[in-house]
């Protein structure tokens, strides 16, 4: 469970990361797109830069969306078990009482 702990939050760390960066990229490119004294090729370079960063953020949506479930199911699954344990060292200290 650790190890896809750590992934969980590894992937999330990076698709906020990403996103971050994109929303960063498109105020950045909000501002400068319409400015004609930046050269078209240097403009172009941008909005390149932009589209690049805002498909690397879907990217890694998609891959932290698709361990969720994955990652929920192991903790319904240790929910359960701890359940289980509890209620048998609740049984047991009851009898120990008595």
């Amino acid at each position: 469970m650790t190890d896809l702990n750590s992934k969980v939050r590894h992937l999330a760390q990076r698709y906020f990361e990403t996103s971050e960066n994109a929303e960063k990229f498109i105020y950045n490119y909000q501002e400068l797109k319409l400015n004609t004294e930046i050269p078209f090729p240097k403009r172009k370079s941008l909005h390149e830069s932009v589209q690049n960063t805002i498909n690397i953020s879907s990217e890694k949506k998609r891959l932290y969306e698709n361990i969720l479930p994955e990652a929920n199911s192991v903790l319904k699954n240790f929910i359960n078990n701890i359940d289980i344990y509890r209620k048998k060292l609740l049984d047991f200290e009851e009898a120990r009482v008595e």
